[in-house]
């Protein structure tokens, strides 16, 4: 599998590597790492299609889904109406609504143009799904992460999003002193070392407080261009913000899947610009000091095997 690419690693990733690995790592290892993982990401990798997707609780049809293809990766912000389908939808991309009894799909859901089992979790190897709801061991944050500063991948990808002060320099504190918008990142850095085509964020924003917003969006946003990032956004400004594209799911479809600065100058039906316009529709707080972490005394992740980037 290819590896997650990559534009550059700072001097101050390099530096820290060197600081954490007890040695100097072999710069030709470090040259033939920046080599690999200096080309933009495959074009055939990411492209996740839906064709005639219908999802139905019971009797009843809640989604249904013509055809739509996810613009590879960019990352895209799923926006409408509460219980208007949304999470129906990410659940299904990640092969979880048929562990719900009522729940039944028909359709067809492809990745890189190779069918996936709507009714079973299996062919999703190359999708990570970050949830609400963290889920930690609890310990120190290198114990969630399964491995050390030294790993070089881990160093690119906290350059590359920015997550050096927030998460390498606490790399050794417990994760119960940390806020949520860290607990999310430290999730969202354990799914990246596995190396995903898609990657799937369920509210990533909800119930963090307003000091780590601001680099919260910023990481979400840094994805940008190296994969396939969905997420679902009930906060106007996180939508903005963060995201390339947004697909509307209104009165059970998905009404228009347009670049973000056109959707908010200009959606492309009445009934989206009146929801968009209307202000209770955004008036969801998106900071909750009483929301809680899941963590748990035992390790509940494999952590991602030694790939020979480690000193």
């Amino acid at each position: 599998m290819p590896v997650a690419r990559f534009e550059s690693v700072s001097a101050r990733a390099a530096a820290r590597i060197d600081d954490t690995a007890n040695c100097r790592p072999d710069p030709i290892m470090i040259n033939s790492a920046l080599q690999q993982t200096a080309s933009p990401p495959s074009a055939s990798r990411g492209i996740l299609e839906i064709t005639g997707l219908r999802i139905k609780y019971g009797d009843q049809e809640i989604l249904s889904i013509p055809q739509l293809t996810f613009p590879p990766n960019k990352i895209t912000a799923l926006i409408g109406p509460t219980a208007s389908g949304k999470s129906s939808l990410l659940r299904q991309i990640a092969g979880l609504n048929h562990l719900i009894p009522t729940c039944q799909a028909s359709g067809q859901l492809r990745l890189d143009g190779k069918e996936i089992p709507l009714d079973s979790g299996e062919g999703r190897r190359d999708i990570a799904l970050l949830p609400q709801k963290a889920q930690l061991y609890s310990g120190k944050v290198s114990d969630n992460l399964g491995t050390s500063l030294s790993n070089l991948e881990l160093a690119q990808w906290l350059d590359v999003l920015g997550l050096e002060d927030e998460i390498a320099n606490d790399f050794d504190r417990n994760i119960e002193m940390l806020g949520l918008g860290h607990h999310r990142a430290i999730l969202l850095l354990r799914l990246l070392l596995q190396r995903p085509s898609v990657l799937l964020l369920d509210e990533p924003l909800a119930g963090i407080s307003p000091s780590e917003e601001s680099w919260m969006l910023r990481t979400i946003h840094r994805l940008s261009s190296r994969l396939t990032v969905i997420f679902i956004a009930h906060n106007k400004f996180h939508a903005h913000k963060a995201s390339d594209y947004v697909a509307v799911i209104n009165h059970g479809t998905v009404t228009e899947l347009t670049p973000t600065s056109v959707f908010f100058r200009q959606p492309a039906s009445a009934p989206d610009t009146t929801w968009l316009n209307a202000r209770k529709n955004w008036s969801i707080p998106h900071w909750d000091s009483n929301t809680q972490d899941n963590i748990s005394s035992t390790i509940s992740f494999t952590p991602p095997q030694n790939t020979g980037s480690e000193k």
